[in-house]
């Protein structure tokens, strides 16, 4: 009999201890599920911020070739950051400049492989005749 009643005093005094610890945890879980809402990591927002410090600012590219066919001003080689003696005017069948997110030949050939002819026409400041 006294085996019995050790049982439960020992039953009593661990299922205290057991209750509170499951409390704890609990309580844990629910703080840090409020602390990321939706399932979104907390750190999130500090990457979005140093993706947009990242950003790069736009070079102004001139069109320095005398070719008008339309595949040609798709062609970095074609294009400078410094203009060649053809002023830019209001009318043309050449584009005059064009600022992009550029800043070597490089990057500005992806950047043309992505774009037709006449979308970079469309997109240039001025033409040239």
């Amino acid at each position: 009999m006294s085996s019995i009643k050790n049982f439960q005093i020992i039953k009593r005094k661990y299922g205290v201890m057991l209750t509170l610890f499951l409390m704890v945890i609990l309580g844990a879980g629910i703080v840090m599920a409020m602390k990321a809402p939706d399932g979104k990591n907390a750190k999130e927002p500090t990457e979005k911020k140093a993706k947009v410090a990242k950003k790069q600012d736009n070079t102004v590219w001139y069109y320095i070739s005398s070719s008008s066919n339309q595949s040609d001003f798709t062609v970095a080689g074609n294009w400078a950051t410094s203009n060649n003696d053809d002023e830019c005017q209001s009318t043309g069948t050449r584009p005059c400049q064009i600022s992009v997110a550029a800043s070597t030949p490089a990057q500005l050939a992806t950047y043309l492989s992505s774009q037709t002819g006449s979308a970079v026409l469309a997109s240039s400041t001025g033409r040239k005749e």
